[in-house]
């Protein structure tokens, strides 16, 4: 019984410090923040490298809005 409380306790304190973590990121990329923080506290551990993975929201905006210049 205390071996599957302490287990649980473990289990959500990682997941509101990636969830938490997942929401600073978010923060400074420009992205979504309550999206960010909820994939953090669901998936833990994959949300997070994906999140450090992917660029920042202005510069992935940026780049699609350029006008062709062959035009």
């Amino acid at each position: 019984m205390q071996l599957t409380v302490i287990s649980a306790t473990i289990g959500v304190a990682i997941a509101l410090a990636c969830a938490w973590y997942c929401r600073r990121l978010a923060l400074e990329k420009g992205r979504r923040v309550l999206l960010w923080t909820v994939l953090g506290l669901v998936l833990t551990v994959i949300a997070v490298p994906v999140l450090v993975l992917l660029p920042e929201a202005a510069a992935a905006t940026v780049e699609s809005s350029e006008p062709d210049a062959g035009v």
